[in-house]
């Protein structure tokens, strides 16, 4: 630059070193020699917009960047003996000072350092008082649940719900609920989902604090002990406060095998052999219980065969008193069979249920499977085996040149109240039928009535018409 007095100033940027010559000019335009070099830099200045806050346990700053400044150093201040202590080390535009004691006032001054860590003046003294601390106390606590009961039973809800207030003289921050459990209170059937937490709570402002709380199907029977916990920012944490609630083991299922039927392409409710037919059974949870899940699976062996896309059943939910259906195609080699369902509940229960099944025999359809009423049997058992006596064991096998017809007659109810019908009676029926059948070696179309399955249920007048009719000879 150019100048024709004695004196000059250059502004420059703070932290950075400006070397000068000077020459001379006369009024002929000649130059003199030059002069010495001389270089110097301005220091970089005091934080501007220093503002000191304080807060609770900590004391925060925060100020301009400065041009040139690198660094910021923080002292600390005695105001008696205007001494100060490096407090620390900064590059950004802000700092906390941490953990200092509650309702006390700090001083401090703040500087400036370039790149050569030049040091620059210092600010003038401000001071930050720390607040006095806040208090959490607990206001109230209770446990509620969905059914009313006080009892958390499986698959309920329920929540401990605590309301806090802070009467202490500066705000709470950064509160965090939890729940402490005390000794097993913690299994894997009880979940206690987290609570968010709370930033801030003012002086004399209360917050009510919601620990959601669910019983799995599992649950145990037993009391529950934990303590309310509530974490805050500065250490003064809620003391810890004791609540309880109990929880009650629920009742377990009971799947049963409560009935079963039989249909065939004809519209008849018997199996013979040989050919296809639909095998439908009815699973009933004969309990106040419930269950999540249940699996349904059938066993086959080598004396029949079926048909089934989904030889394993699974079903979600199944409430007290509810029934399943299911049905899958069977054809028998044998004249006696058996089928084993296998039933699993969400409890790990395991029941292998035998269903004794005949050929040539009438059972019920479809339409006509029972539902069992509460109250529930102790003991329900379908499909048992059949007892045979043992006349019927061992009949040998015979047969007769000359055409033969049975009639099997069986009387179960007598005009006359003094002769007492017996309720052996349509099974001696079927042993003599028996007897016809494989002593003498006469087919079932020699025997009356042939189709003798279709009997069961008695045999009417009109049948005995049919039977006897001279007619027919």
């Amino acid at each position: 630059d150019e100048t024709t007095d004695t004196s000059y100033q250059d502004f420059v940027p703070a932290g950075q070193f400006f070397c000068y010559i000077i020459t001379v000019v006369d009024h002929y335009g000649t130059e003199s020699e030059k002069s010495n070099e001389e270089c110097h830099k301005v220091l970089v200045s005091s934080p501007k917009n220093l503002v000191i806050t304080g807060d609770v346990k900590r004391v925060m700053f925060e100020w301009k960047k400065m041009t040139g400044a690198e660094i910021y150093n923080i002292y600390t201040v005695d105001k008696e003996t205007e001494s100060k202590t490096l407090l620390t080390k900064t590059k950004q535009g802000f700092y906390e000072h941490k953990d200092l004691e509650f309702d006390k006032e700090f001083c401090y001054k703040v500087s400036c350092v370039d790149a050569d860590g030049d040091e620059g003046p210092l600010s003038p003294v401000q001071c930050g008082w720390v607040l006095p601390p806040p208090h959490i106390t607990l206001i109230e606590k209770r446990f509620v649940e969905g059914s009313g009961n006080e009892i958390l039973d499986g698959r309920e809800h329920g929540w401990i719900i605590a309301t806090i207030v802070n009467d202490g003289r500066s705000p709470a921050r950064e509160l965090k609920p939890w729940l402490e459990p005390i000794g097993d209170a913690i299994t894997p059937s009880l979940k206690i989902d987290s609570v968010a937490m709370t930033p801030k709570l003012d002086m004399g402002d209360t917050l009510t604090i919601h620990f959601p709380i669910y019983a799995k199907l599992k649950i145990e029977s037993g009391e529950r002990n934990f303590n309310i916990r509530v974490g805050e920012f500065t250490g003064l944490d809620l003391e810890p406060e004791p609540i309880s609630f109990t929880t009650l083991k629920v009742i377990a299922p009971n799947l049963v095998v409560t009935d079963f039927a039989i249909d065939n392409e004809w519209g008849q409710h018997y199996i013979p052999k040989n050919e296809m037919v639909t095998f439908s059974v009815r699973v009933q949870n004969l309990s106040e219980g419930k269950s999540d899940t249940v699996s349904v699976r059938f066993r086959r062996d080598s004396s029949f065969v079926s048909e089934d896309a989904d030889e394993l059943h699974q079903f979600g939910f199944v409430n007290a008193g509810e029934y399943l259906d299911f049905k899958f195609e069977i054809m028998s080699r044998e004249d006696k069979f058996t089928v084993y369902i296998e039933l699993y509940d969400y409890f790990e229960t395991q029941k292998t249920i035998p269903l004794h099944l005949e050929t040539m025999k009438k059972y019920k359809g479809a339409d006509d499977l029972i539902i069992v009423e509460t109250p529930y049997p102790d003991d329900l058992t379908v499909g048992a085996a059949p007892i045979i006596p043992e006349l019927m064991t061992g009949i040998p096998k015979g047969s007769t040149e000359r055409g033969t017809i049975g009639i099997v007659l069986g009387n179960l109810d007598f005009w006359n109240p003094e002769i007492p019908g017996k309720s052996s009676t349509s099974d001696n029926v079927r042993m003599v039928r028996e007897y016809f059948h494989d002593l003498f070696g006469m087919e079932d179309h020699a025997i009356i009535p042939s189709q003798f399955w279709l009997y069961s249920e008695r045999i009417s007048s009109r049948d005995l018409q049919a039977i006897f009719d001279p007619d027919l000879g």
